[in-house]
């Protein structure tokens, strides 16, 4: 019966390792929503600042949108 003992013993390490990956795998993709989430806050984020800017720009003299822009430390070419 040494070879059940042996598959027995062989299918529980195999077990473990797929938990082990499992739970390496499960770690990255919380990570990657959380990057994910964050990029997309950061794109709202720009998208609203732009519709500011624009907003200044027709809205504004070009001293009123340069004071706004150098208060906000928006970066500006």
């Amino acid at each position: 019966m040494k070879s059940s003992d042996s598959t027995n013993e062989n299918i529980e390490e195999l077990e473990m390792l797929l938990e082990a990956y499992f739970v390496v795998i499960d770690s990255t993709l919380n990570k990657l929503t959380s990057l994910k989430e964050y990029i997309d806050d950061t794109e709202d984020f720009i998208n609203i600042q732009l519709i500011i800017v624009l907003s200044l720009i027709f809205r504004c003299s070009p001293f009123q949108l340069k004071e706004y822009i150098d208060d906000t430390k928006i970066i500006y070419i």
